[in-house]
């Protein structure tokens, strides 16, 4: 996670990221409230305090974290301020630097207890006592709703009730982590960072959350948003006193909303959420607010990082109120971190519908190079832009957005801000290690976090009418290839548009039940655009965008494939000799939307399936890495037949066989024509990919009209897509194996299926396909 750290002062931090940032007269009138008379300084600045008995203290502050009334107790005791020989003001039970005492760090730091407490009672100019206190926890566990968690605190800033039993992971506001270790210790960080991503990762309402560590008398404060994590330089706790005594005012006076809790979510008993959205946010609705209670999670995206897009989806009741207990209907709530300058769901959806009906309803749309390079798609497409624009059918294979939100920005870096390298680890090399579940990019240019700019995010909120199923999620293999075929639909109408989707993966390809059939629909636009883009993301290319396992293999990898196929490239490689590779900037174009699909179809039909041929098969192509593997490359650029046989469960094996090696086939083919500069029309022009959604279609069409059927009843797992045992770690980057050019030349067979390049379908000609009754019904 170091990569999402920077570094900034402590007055930067105060003026940028606290809460709010105490006013000195505040903080000279709680030091001259807190100073004890001459008598009472029991220790001078060259003597280290006397400790109480580890038990004698502990028993002392068995109720720590309760404000305690500072007025019932003595001057001695009251007071945590002293003034020394010089007149400078000090804590009274922090003098002089701190030195490794064995086992003395719990008796030390709980005397951070009676300053925190004597804070509490302070006066703090237009603020009020807030509900939180601080608690001294040496080690205590953490309880969170994430299953396995293990992480421990030292202390927090939590919610009264949290202040005596167990520790939840939603009553923490603030943590703290101390030591007396050398510093820097990058334990001490690990362990209050680690806590902090489990709040945020746990607690639906943190917008954002802090840390403090100590290391000896070293203070630094840390900011952790979805923008990126902020640490301060470090204060000490002997010379300046009057730091951290502005620091447990601005977060014992501070609003839950200034400590990173969304006013717009309420946590309920039970654990489910209730998510307010503004009316003043909803065009049609201004002035209702519009409330919904999550049922279930849909999708939950947990992750080592904090800074990212960390999208999350439910099911929820529609609410008439707040408080009210009965539910008028579902839908679907996505709740997402944007780049602030980004386009909402909405306004993408508001342009990119815009453009398919203009396109569509253009009188000469017939007599354009798409419309004839589409051949018998172009009228079927054509078919569904009917009557008015708000009302046209083919808005049926987008999701209908009911209600959205867009939130305040995050906060900008400081000007004195940089970035600050082994604050979490010794060295600059981390591990991916995690789930095995499928790894997104949610970082910038080519997907490297070292790279990634801390740009400000603003949290969206989308409601959707419809409750639909995304592919990972469908029971049998036929529905799943019913859902695929129907979903390359939009994905067609995007591109007669002009857009490219860029985050096509198994989790947004969506199947919604329309009476005994299922319409697949394609979500999660945030990162679509109209192709190609503007002069500087053609210069560089496409930042890596998705989820790993079905990114397109020229985007993970930064190599054109047209590059493999050459024959110079060949000729190097079979005469040993080290073949050089351009890595250029690759423009994320149709074909690899296109290509998402394939690898979403073979993920399913191996990962998925309880074989263990196909799990091992999975296991060497579908990595947590954002690098590609050889499995990846030999998958996608070599003949799979035999591979396939093997690894296919016996139903499935054919026509699954023949269906992948076509799809494959295909991409290559039309890869290799592309020239290799990636900036040349060839790439850039649009008509150019219309054959090959021709000839995707055209695989479809031959597996759903095969007379073998039992492959479509092939049960798929549910809950572990991919078994256990795949080393989600690091790799090299491998380059793609070389491939013969392929040689053109007209169908004969199924397995010998390559794209003949005169097809009448690049012409416009009248290619048609052989559709079943069924296949007719899905559309």
């Amino acid at each position: 996670m170091d990569p999402e750290f920077s570094i900034c002062s402590v007055e930067s931090f105060f003026a940028t990221y606290l809460p709010f940032s105490p006013s000195e007269k505040d903080v000279d009138a709680f030091m001259v409230s807190q100073r004890a008379s001459k008598k009472d300084n029991c220790a001078s600045v060259n003597q280290v305090p006397d400790l109480p008995a580890h038990g004698d203290y502990l028993q002392r502050h068995q109720t720590a974290g309760i404000p305690r009334n500072v007025n019932s107790l003595t001057e001695e005791q009251a007071s945590v301020i002293i003034e020394n020989s010089n007149g400078q003001l000090l804590f009274r039970s922090f003098q002089t630097t701190l030195t490794p005492q064995h086992d003395t760090d719990i008796a030390i730091y709980q005397q951070l207890q009676e300053i925190a407490d004597a804070v509490s009672n302070a006066t703090v100019s237009h603020r009020s006592r807030n509900e939180l206190a601080f608690r001294c926890c040496p080690n205590k566990p953490i309880t969170s709703d994430i299953c396995g968690s293990s992480d421990q605190i030292d202390a927090c800033i939590s919610v009264g009730v949290a202040t005596e039993g167990k520790l939840e992971s939603h009553h923490i506001a603030v943590v703290f982590e101390f030591t007396l270790g050398n510093a820097p210790d990058i334990k001490n960080n690990q362990q209050a960072v680690s806590a902090s991503v489990l709040i945020m990762n746990d607690d639906v309402r943190r917008a954002f959350t802090f840390g403090v560590t100590i290391v000896r008398e070293q203070v630094r404060l840390i900011y952790h948003g979805r923008a990126g994590s902020v640490v301060s330089e470090p204060f000490s706790l002997i010379t300046d006193p009057r730091l951290l005594i502005g620091v447990f005012m601005a977060f014992l006076f501070a609003s839950k909303e200034e400590l990173g809790y969304d006013p717009n979510v309420t946590r309920l008993h039970d654990g489910q959420y209730v998510f307010r959205i503004p009316g003043s946010a909803q065009e049609d609705q201004v002035g209702r607010d519009q409330f919904y209670r999550t049922v279930r999670s849909l999708s939950v995206y947990w992750s080592n990082y904090i800074a990212g897009r960390h999208s999350r989806v439910w099911l929820v009741d529609i609410l008439e109120s707040p408080t009210s207990t009965k539910s008028r209907g579902r839908a679907v709530l996505k709740d997402v971190w944007l780049d602030e300058d980004a386009l909402t769901e909405r306004q993408i959806q508001d342009r990119l519908f815009r453009d398919i009906y203009d396109f569509w309803t253009d009188p000469m749309v017939e007599q354009s190079p798409i419309y004839k390079g589409l051949s018998y798609l172009g009228p079927e497409l054509k078919a569904l832009i009917n009557g008015p624009f708000e009302s046209a059918r083919f808005r049926d294979y987008f999701l209908h957005i009911e209600a959205d939100w867009l939130g305040r920005a995050s906060p900008k870096l400081p000007k004195d801000s940089s970035r600050i390298k082994f604050f979490l680890l010794p060295t600059s090399q981390e591990s991916t290690a995690g789930t095995h579940r499928p790894v997104r990019s949610e970082v910038g240019v080519a997907n490297d976090p070292t790279t990634q700019h801390f740009t400000p995010r603003r949290q969206y909120r989308v409601v959707f009418k419809e409750i639909c199923t995304p592919v990972d999620a469908l029971a049998t293999l036929g529905e799943v290839f019913d859902t695929l075929e129907q979903a390359l639909t939009p994905l067609r109408l995007m591109f007669s548009a002009g857009w490219v989707h860029r985050d096509i993966s198994a989790g947004n390809i969506m199947a919604e039940k329309v009476g005994d059939t299922l319409r697949g629909k394609l979500c999660d636009l945030e990162y679509a655009r109209r192709f190609p883009g503007d002069p500087g993301i053609i210069a560089v290319g496409d930042a890596k965008t998705g989820t790993a396992y079905f990114m397109p293999l020229e985007i993970l990898s930064g190599i054109p494939l047209s590059q493999r196929f050459s024959g110079a490239y060949r000729s190097m490689q079979l005469m040993g000799h080290k073949t050089p590779v351009r890595r250029l900037g690759i423009l994320h174009n149709f074909q690899h939307d296109l290509e998402c699909f394939f690898w979403v179809a073979v993920w399913n039909s191996t990962a998925r399936v309880d074989h263990e041929p196909s799990q091992e098969f999975a296991r060497k192509v579908f990595r947590n890495t954002m690098q590609a593997s050889a499995g990846r490359s030999e998958t996608l650029c070599q003949p799979v037949r035999s591979a396939m046989v093997k690894a296919l469960i016996g139903p499935a094996q054919e026509p699954l066989v023949t269906f992948f090696e076509r799809f494959r086939d295909t991409l290559c083919q039309q890869y290799s024509q592309r020239r290799e500069n990636y900036t040349d029309l060839n790439v850039t022009d649009r008509e150019a990919y219309a054959q090959t959604h021709v000839y995707v279609d055209q695989a479809f069409a031959k597996i759903g009209n095969s007379q073998s059927r039992g492959w479509r009843s092939v049960a798929l797992l549910q809950d572990q897509p991919m078994k256990p045992g795949l080393p989600a770690q690091p790799e090299q980057t491998i380059e793609p194996p070389a491939r013969a050019p392929i040689t053109k030349r007209p169908l004969q067979t199924d397995s010998e299926y390559v794209p003949s390049d005169n097809s009448s379908s690049a012409n416009g000609g009248s290619t048609s396909r052989s559709r079943s009754k069924a296949r007719h019904g899905r559309h």
